[in-house]
């Protein structure tokens, strides 16, 4: 190791043999046009319905192009009056707002003409000194960003200036190790990719049965009409509040005046997800023990959220007294199911299926990008009966997946623990890499 100290990501880290420490800005290639340069602003104004793409801030993810189905385009007579700067595959692109601030990507083909945001810089490094692929995962090391993030400025908005990106002083290899490294870390990426895509497929997949199998059954050949459309002739339509009891739960900052208090779990809107149940993080709240007897969950509760964000309406799955004496804030209401009529897991997928969102979204309280149900509303929610035997079957049929789906993000998230770690020694020189040694990861 030399003296010379890293002025990045790790600043009380001595540079490793052989590596040097650039400013971003110097890794630009000189010789390329547009090498490290803002955007174009675009006025509203200039959005046409097509020509050439207008690439935003919300495209560029961590490390990863996000090709969302809304698109913006500029005409190409616009590119020429505002003498627009286009953008071709190959090039990083780098966030200047939004966190994480500083994120990177690397601009796909996509078979367009394409312009970016002002927002973002266009960065063409030196080919002949700096792998692309080694920037970007460098760019979006979490240290970097770190890095970055301090020197952002802006009162109501966070962002940081092209010229202080560019002074973000960062420690680089040679250039065959920085190829080493990101061929390491790209097959960790692969199957990151690989374990998310089959839980997107998954998640597809059962979505279809739920829109099939909730609304035709197992088996049906006779239907009759209801209420809620088409359901076979055996099975009923009741309310929600007729096979179940629906309570909210502990309010904070709610007056006890001096009563003995007891410290239990409880269960945040972040702890209720869609299909599973985040416990990485339980906090804790002083209740009475009154308190706790009426708000106590127990083995079979159904937890549903009562909105917040649009993703956060409804959304919720089952309790299996994964945490003793735990209970449930106010944003969360506790369903809990007579089992003889309604089984909490048919309930469960019922609620998650699209049937469940297209009630809960019709019957929200809505303002911009916020809804929410209140207990009335969830109470007269109309519940398509079958019979105990079929809701059983049909709940194992969703459950099936679901237990695929949690083995995938288990491993999804080994993999990305994995990753950062793998990052955090090979990016500061922690670790050096043999360069002449096959690149695969063993996980």
């Amino acid at each position: 190791m030399s003296k010379v100290q890293l002025q990045s990501a790790d600043k009380n880290a001595d540079l490793p043999f052989g590596w040097s420490v650039v400013p971003l800005a110097k890794m630009a290639d000189k010789d390329k046009v547009n090498s490290f340069i803002d955007g174009d602003w675009i006025e509203a104004r200039y959005i046409a319905s097509e020509g050439i793409r207008l690439i935003q801030t919300g495209n560029i993810d961590v490390g990863r192009f996000k090709d969302k189905e809304k698109k913006r385009f500029v005409s190409e007579q616009t590119f020429d009056e505002l003498r627009c700067k286009e953008v071709y595959p190959g090039d990083i692109l780098i966030c200047r707002l939004a966190d994480p601030i500083g994120r990177a990507c690397i601009v796909p083909n996509t078979n367009e003409r394409l312009i970016t945001a002002v927002d973002v810089t266009i960065f063409r490094p030196e080919e002949s000194k700096y792998s692309i692929d080694f920037l970007i995962q460098l760019l979006n090391y979490r240290g970097t960003l770190k890095e970055v993030s301090s020197y952002t400025s802006g009162s109501t908005r966070q962002r940081i200036s092209r010229s202080n990106l560019g002074n973000v002083v960062l420690a680089v290899p040679p250039l065959a190790e920085q190829s080493k490294i990101a061929a390491i870390l790209k097959s960790v990426d692969d199957i990151i990719e690989k374990t998310t895509a089959i839980i997107k497929q998954t998640e597809i997949l059962k979505r279809g049965l739920m829109q099939m199998l909730l609304k035709k059954g197992i088996g049906h050949t006779m239907f009759k009409q209801t209420e809620i459309g088409e359901i076979p002739t055996e099975w009923d339509v009741v309310k929600l509040s007729e096979c179940a009891n629906i309570k909210s739960g502990v309010t904070k900052g709610r007056k006890v005046n001096g009563q003995q208090l007891i410290s239990v779990p409880y269960l945040r809107v972040a702890n209720v997800q869609d299909g599973y149940l985040d416990l990485d993080e339980i906090k804790y709240i002083e209740v009475t023990s009154e308190e706790l007897h009426r708000y106590k969950l127990y083995d079979g509760d159904v937890l549903l959220t009562e909105g917040g964000d649009a993703d956060k309406l409804g959304r919720g799955y089952i309790w299996h007294n994964e945490v003793p004496n735990c209970i449930h804030q106010n944003h969360v209401f506790r369903v809990r199911t007579d089992a003889s009529i309604l089984l909490p897991e048919y309930f469960t997928y019922l609620a998650a299926s699209p049937y469940g969102k297209r009630y809960f979204m019709g019957c929200a309280k809505q303002t911009t990008n916020l809804a929410s149900i209140n207990s009335t509303q969830l109470k007269d929610f109309p519940v398509p009966l079958p019979s105990l035997t079929e809701q059983k079957h049909l709940a194992f049929i969703f459950s099936t997946l679901d237990t695929k789906m949690n083995i995938e993000r288990k491993t999804l998230k080994g993999l990305k623990t994995t990753k950062q770690s793998l990052m955090q020694v090979l990016l500061t020189g922690k670790v050096r890499v043999n360069v002449d040694e096959p690149s695969e990861v063993t996980l």
